[in-house]
């Protein structure tokens, strides 16, 4: 089966770099989506161009296809369900919820200056995150590497 993959805010398809192998050895297809404006460098991406990318993937699978939406991206996900439901067979949803009719796409931190700049891992951190489990000595702590981190730092998210 295939599962397109989309990763939360400020995140990008390599979120999915551990989960691609276990899925393939599987037996399924992993489609990790990297989003508009989410690490492809397109500041100025709306809700609308993601909700058109995580479709296009739908649409592009061919049969049915399992949606796997990680945070914010799980609104995405139900939104995808929505519009093609005869081709969603499934749709997981991970830390996250759909939001209500009427709600912004990502509403939890301000905008500055019409988008939604990345507020640093601390937001994210609590005793269930990967900082807090598994965590080697000496290894900074964050759930990603350095490199990863920082990239994903300047990603900038529309407002709505």
């Amino acid at each position: 089966m295939e599962i397109v993959l989309i990763a939360g805010m400020w995140l990008d398809g390599s979120a999915w770099d551990d989960v691609v192998p276990e899925l393939r050895d599987l037996g399924h297809r992993p489609i990790p989506l990297t989003l508009p404006g989410q690490g492809d460098g397109k500041a100025g991406a709306s809700c609308g161009d993601r909700v058109a990318a995580v479709v296009a993937a739908v649409d592009a699978a061919d049969g049915p296809v399992v949606v796997v939406g990680h945070s914010a991206a799980c609104t995405l996900a139900w939104v995808a369900a929505d519009a093609r439901p005869e081709k969603v067979a499934h749709v997981a949803l991970i830390g996250g919820m759909p939001n209500r009719d009427g709600d912004k796409y990502f509403g939890f931190f301000e905008p500055v200056d019409g988008v939604v700049p990345f507020p640093g891992w601390e937001p994210f951190e609590g005793p269930g995150s990967r900082r807090h489990v598994g965590r080697a000595e000496g290894d900074g702590g964050g759930w990603r590497d350095r490199r990863t981190r920082r990239r994903h730092a300047g990603s900038r998210q529309p407002d709505g």
